[in-house]
């Protein structure tokens, strides 16, 4: 993915998680109690996108790390400062209060992993998992759509305010040889983040005959339920059918009893994502949808 930024202070980072780490430790950024203010603002990210617990644990977050180091942990006996939780003792309260904010004593409940199962106490861990582990999975991808809305935003107050930016591209197409006979359709779906394809297919259409028009919502359908798979929530669908398009903007009407049953198939899959939006492109641009199309039509 492309370098983020931090809201508050303009910092730069490479990766996802590192913005992350930066937001759970600022406390200048952040506030005194940083990982709860990005838990909160975790948790409101998942509201605006109907994904309520794709990151955030079960039970309620356990932060240890706002707790303010009194005069109680000093141990006069051993002049030393003293962790109530782990017995560990350091040389300095400064030392101790840098240890509770590490989040070590966290609840490892405050984030899960979709893909494991794993527990972890704060978003840059599970960050750090997920691609580590999980390499190109959902949640590693979701992570990056996160700190990608971090970084567009003015604080971390995620809402569907950050519902303009798309967060994956969806090229569809589909064909008939003869018009009508057999049909074939395919779709390309891409992360637009980090620029990786996501998904791709050729589907041979077993209805026959088959026309091309058909075809083109059967792409289409076929690319949306691999949007909704992957757990997108903003899209941007391009296709080279004028009429497709068109139809699912409500620019025509839809009047062939063929294409009906599709069109509101492909509506009502519509409705499953917080923004969408439908744009016409050349034959020339939407090449790779179009070869698996046509594969699909010989196959």
């Amino acid at each position: 993915m492309s370098s983020v930024s931090c809201p508050q202070c303009g910092r730069t980072f490479r990766k996802g998680s590192d913005l992350l780490k930066h937001s759970e430790n600022s406390r200048k950024c952040f506030g005194t109690n940083a990982p709860q203010a990005v838990n909160r603002g975790v948790s409101m990210w998942e509201s605006s996108r109907n994904q309520r617990g794709v990151f955030t644990g079960s039970s309620n977050a356990q932060f240890m790390s706002c707790v303010e180091i009194t005069d109680d942990a000093y141990n006069c006996y051993t002049d030393m400062w003293e962790c109530s939780l782990c017995d560990r003792q350091f040389n300095s309260r400064n030392s101790l209060q840098q240890h509770i904010n590490s989040g070590t004593h966290d609840s490892r409940g405050n984030y899960t992993c979709q893909q494991c199962g794993a527990g972890f106490s704060r978003m840059h861990a599970l960050a750090d998992h997920a691609r580590m582990s999980h390499g190109q999975s959902v949640t590693s991808r979701l992570t990056n759509v996160l700190a990608n809305d971090i970084s567009n935003m003015n604080t971390l107050q995620i809402t569907d305010g950050s519902s303009g930016r798309h967060e994956a591209l969806l090229r569809f197409d589909g064909g008939a040889r003869p018009n009508p006979g057999h049909g074939g359709c395919g779709y390309v779906l891409q992360d637009t983040i980090s620029g990786l394809e996501m998904e791709q297919d050729g589907i041979t259409i077993m209805q026959y005959p088959c026309t091309s028009n058909e075809a083109e919502y059967h792409g289409l359908v076929a690319g949306l339920r691999a949007a909704i798979r992957n757990q997108v929530r903003r899209l941007r669908v391009e296709g080279d059918s004028e009429i497709v398009i068109n139809q699912m903007r409500g620019c025509y009407n839809v009047n062939s009893y063929r294409l009906k049953p599709l069109y509101n198939e492909a509506k009502s899959l519509e409705r499953r994502f917080q923004s969408i939006s439908f744009h016409h492109i050349s034959r020339s641009t939407n090449w790779e949808a179009d070869e698996l199309a046509s594969d699909a039509i010989d196959y």
